[in-house]
């Protein structure tokens, strides 16, 4: 996730260096917005829980049923967003470009999913990261299962080429490692962010600008009787 914020502020600084309007961001084109609170909230929720010294963790198959149902409720709600968004409406407020970032995004979030879900709600973390971390605590959580929603690839892991196996040394989180899917969706949340901070005026051709000025009826004008 800090990866990811991090993206989205990388791309906010390049828009407003090619002219692009922070406005943008404020997600007036996007439709079903309420469902990004909701997504955030759901997603912190076991950040929270452990920063609040909660350990009382059930386990065995309780815990796999709880991590797998928190994983769907998270990435059920992401995907519910961008599917909204994507689907062409009658009166649509997104154009080409803003649907291609929304379909990269979608793309990565289902591939992030994908291997969650198959791994008992778990992101598989690749076993290199025990021999490069110089994080004492991140490598015994992983060697003795202490992490809610991480584990290390192994023999069993499913899906292992979507696991978080790609190193990326300079990365602000920890650990530094990141999947495939993480990579699209960060491509994607990048075209997203530049392509909602355009100027209204600049718009693909044949697409409609979301712009309440142009809205507006265009009536005949009725020439006046001469007496």
């Amino acid at each position: 996730m800090v990866f990811l914020f991090s993206i989205a502020i990388l791309g906010a600084v390049v828009g407003l260096a090619a002219g692009g309007r922070l406005r943008g961001l404020l997600l007036e084109k996007l439709r079903f917005v309420g469902l990004l609170p909701v997504w955030l909230v759901l997603a912190v929720i076991p950040q929270v829980l452990v920063m609040a010294g909660f350990e009382d963790w059930p386990s065995g198959a309780a815990l796999v049923a709880i991590r797998t149902a928190h994983a769907s409720l998270v990435f059920g709600v992401a995907v519910l967003f961008l599917v909204l968004n994507l689907i062409p409406w009658k009166r649509p407020s997104v154009d080409a470009a803003d649907r291609a970032g929304l379909g990269l995004l979608l793309l990565g979030v289902a591939g992030m999913a994908a291997v969650v879900l198959a791994n008992q709600g778990t992101m598989p973390v690749s076993v290199d990261l025990l021999l490069s971390t110089d994080n004492p605590a991140l490598k015994y959580g992983l060697m003795h299962g202490s992490y809610l929603d991480r584990s290390l690839v192994g023999p069993g892991t499913v899906l292992p080429w979507l696991a978080w196996t790609i190193p990326l040394p300079l990365l602000p989180a920890d650990p530094p490692y990141l999947s495939l899917g993480t990579l699209v969706a960060a491509a994607g949340l990048l075209v997203l962010v530049l392509t909602l901070m355009r100027p209204y005026g600049r718009r693909s051709s044949g697409e409609r600008t979301f712009s309440p000025r142009l809205s507006r009826s265009r009536r005949p004008l009725r020439g006046r009787r001469r007496s």
